[in-house]
């Protein structure tokens, strides 16, 4: 199909006029038969997920937000709890709403809407690279080869198994709509730079730019990778952009005060800022430095993948001193291929700019999350395909047939291999269970995989399976008041009440504030007949967390169970 395609767009050149200097061709045809292989290349890797449930951050994100159950009023569907993955992000909140409209909570619309947007995704990048390929220095070398080049290179960015986590892990759609909103803004800015309609494609740019402020915080260095896109493919000097299209980049950088607004409220200060107590801004760039070193590995070596990494902080000068020199010499080459080879240091500006919110030194609570890689990966894709191509245009010169076939095998075994890897990573989504099970294997000293896992054995109903796992979460970290909470909440469905109330308390002890140990607690106790205690503890439930209804209704059921046993003991 990339043969014939490619074959018909070389067709209609030659009978077409040459277009008119820094305007790329447009070819209908040959556009149309890229989405179409697009499409079918991200629809057969992830075909598989539609099955996959609703795990980890879903659970609060989804399965427990009341604010997705309707569209309106939009004041409410694009709002979230605290301190959830959705929270000050409002964009991701109202497509859970859409989703709720159209499946409820089951979860094949979440899966289908991941899907299209990945490969809308992939559609936008395969114009972004067509249109660079095509445009200033570039043209007279990669013209002839802009659209295979392109397709590969979303191809392959669309199949990688690294995408998984952005893709296959239901509410990490933040990351893949900030992705495609990243990338259409800068679409947008190309086109405004050699478009008649000037003014239209740069309202598109901020309009989509603005969209995904509110989507995920990491958009915020996507003006400036615009700015860098200017700089190194227009042929003019910073001077003479900001001169020429101020308004563009004064409208561009506008849209940041979107984010400050999302911001200003803290949504999320539990799991990042400044304020986290478990990583001063230096560990946690200390830390960072392997953490791309990792990311970078997992391109070209997608093995093994994990949903959750178990944290290590980089305190010693040992634990950071290579990996930070590694990083040094990345970040110092890319400065230099910006000055000398500016197409080669634009790959290595857009994989720092777009990592550099998440892997810099604003701490966040977990500092490795593979998602945080899917559209960083699409720079070293790029680099390795066009540099593939260059190699192979050079050795197999005197052949264009076998070259040609060269190309097209290597290209759709590459793609078929990566499409597996990612058909085969998604069957470890398939339940709660399996996806921990699969953690736990990968990462045996964490203590949330293990905690994880006792959850979702605990949620199917394997009540002694759910006690194990705790207590190995427990054995790891003795601290730890959610594995107690998630062990009592076992024993007491088991009806081992004395030992539910054990682990309840010590989970409050460690954690005074806990007010899902207080809510279970009192659930306990109204098992065991004591419903003043349980009383108390809704009570401290509902002064930590006075929006929740269910523990009003506990606490209603409770004063309801006390009453009838007050009237019994009397005989009333």
């Amino acid at each position: 199909m990339i043969a014939i395609a490619t074959k018909r767009l070389h067709n209609e050149r030659r009978t077409q006029s040459s277009p008119p200097a820094g305007r790329a061709p447009l070819v209908s045809g040959a556009t149309l038969a890229a989405a179409a292989i697009l499409s079918l290349v991200g629809t057969s890797a992830y075909f598989n997920s539609f099955g996959g449930e609703f795990i980890f951050d879903d659970i609060q994100a989804i399965l427990e937000n009341p604010n997705i159950e309707s569209i309106w009023p939009l004041s409410k569907s694009m709002s979230a709890p605290h301190e959830t993955t959705v929270s000050g992000r409002p964009i991701v909140s109202l497509s859970l709403a859409l989703n709720y409209l159209i499946s409820s909570r089951r979860v094949w619309s979440y899966h289908a809407f991941n899907l299209a947007v990945h490969v809308l995704a992939g559609i936008t990048l395969f114009g972004i690279i067509r249109r660079t390929l095509l445009s200033g220095r570039l043209k007279d070398r990669f013209g002839q080869s802009a659209w295979p080049i392109a397709v590969t290179c979303a191809a392959i960015w669309l199949a990688h198994p690294v995408g998984t986590q952005a893709v296959t892990y239901v509410i990490q759609r933040a990351e893949s709509m900030m992705a495609l909103f990243c990338l259409v803004t800068l679409y947008c800015a190309i086109r405004s730079f050699q478009s008649k309609h000037r003014i239209l494609w740069q309202l598109a740019a901020v309009f989509f730019c603005g969209v995904g402020m509110g989507t995920k915080e990491t958009m915020v260095t996507v003006p400036v990778l615009v700015l860098v896109y200017d700089g190194v493919f227009s042929g003019l000097s910073f001077r003479n952009i900001l001169r020429n299209r101020w308004k563009l980049y004064l409208m561009l950088a506008g849209t940041w005060t979107i984010l400050a607004f999302l911001m200003y409220s803290g949504p999320r200060q539990g799991s990042a800022g400044f304020g986290l107590q478990t990583f001063t801004p230096l560990t946690y760039a200390q830390t960072q430095c392997g953490a791309i070193l990792h990311y970078i590995r997992l391109a070209f070596w997608p093995s093994p993948l994990v949903l959750d990494y178990q944290r290590k902080i980089a305190t010693s000068f040992g634990d950071y001193a290579l990996q930070g020199s590694a990083v040094i010499v990345l970040l110092s080459a890319t400065v230099l291929a910006l000055r000398y080879w500016p197409a080669v240091g634009f790959l290595g500006a857009w994989f720092f700019l777009i990592l550099s919110p998440t892997s810099s030194f604003v701490p966040i609570a977990d500092p490795v999350f593979e998602h945080r890689m899917y559209l960083p990966l699409a720079a070293i894709v790029s680099a390795v395909v066009v540099t593939a191509w260059l190699l192979f245009r050079r050795l197999l010169s005197e052949s264009p047939k076998a070259a040609l076939i060269t190309k097209l095998t290597i290209v759709v075994a590459t793609v078929g291999l990566l499409a597996g890897l990612t058909y085969r990573r998604n069957c470890d989504y398939r339940t709660r269970i399996s996806i921990w099970t699969d953690t736990v294997a990968k990462q045996p000293g964490s203590r949330r995989a293990h905690l994880q896992l006792g959850g979702a054995y605990r949620r199917a109903g394997q009540y002694d399976q759910a006690i194990a796992s705790s207590t190995r979460s427990l054995a790891i970290d003795p601290n730890y008041p959610r594995a107690y909470l998630n062990r009592g909440i076992a024993y007491a469905v088991k009806g081992l009440y004395p030992k539910a109330i054990s682990d309840l308390q010590e989970a409050i002890r460690l954690d005074p504030d806990y007010y899902l140990a207080y809510a279970n607690r009192g659930v306990t106790y109204l098992h065991m007949g004591q419903y003043r205690k349980a009383i108390q503890d809704f009570n401290r439930a509902i002064e930590l967390r006075p929006r929740d209804p269910w523990l009003r209704q506990g606490l209603q059921e409770a004063f309801d169970l006390m009453r009838q046993a007050d009237s019994a003991a009397t005989g009333n």
